[in-house]
């Protein structure tokens, strides 16, 4: 999908808040596959420069006739297109001290403010294209001990 790559070069950040629910699309994690797919396509639809668009499109079809492999295979394709553009996760782990990077790059699952030092566990990793954060990832902070 030399085309998706493209897009990804030049337009990821128009796809901010999609990343997470699109890995798990690809992984077969993701219970409303057709859902995020959908989202993607209405975003890609409003890229007019993008003139492949259409075409793509057209070789998908309506994602309302794609099985759930289908959509998994679809997820995948996505996820390798951006990969190669250099767009990513990360931490890996689960859990993370804040550092004064990652404290931008974060924000709390229930609005608390965030600090340097907090330790959190991940909920949804943040997506880079390279060095330069795409979407932010969801964390938790975790209970002080006493």
């Amino acid at each position: 999908m030399k085309n998706l790559t493209v897009l990804f070069e030049n337009y990821a950040g128009r796809f901010e808040g999609l990343y997470c629910a699109l890995n798990r699309v690809a992984d077969g994690e993701n219970k409303r596959s057709q859902k995020a797919l959908d989202e993607f396509f209405q975003r890609m639809d409003f890229i007019e420069a993008f003139s492949e668009r259409e075409a793509l499109r057209e070789a998908v079809g309506p994602l309302s006739n794609l099985s759930e492999k289908e959509c998994i295979r679809l997820g995948r394709s996505i996820m390798n297109a951006a990969a190669k553009t250099g767009i990513d996760c990360r931490p890996k782990q689960n859990a993370l001290t804040l550092s004064q990077e990652t404290v931008l790059h974060y924000r709390e699952w229930n609005g608390e403010e965030l600090f340097v030092g907090d330790e959190v566990t991940i909920l949804s990793p943040a997506w880079y294209q390279g060095e330069k954060l795409i979407e932010k990832g969801i964390c938790q902070k975790q209970p002080l001990a006493e």
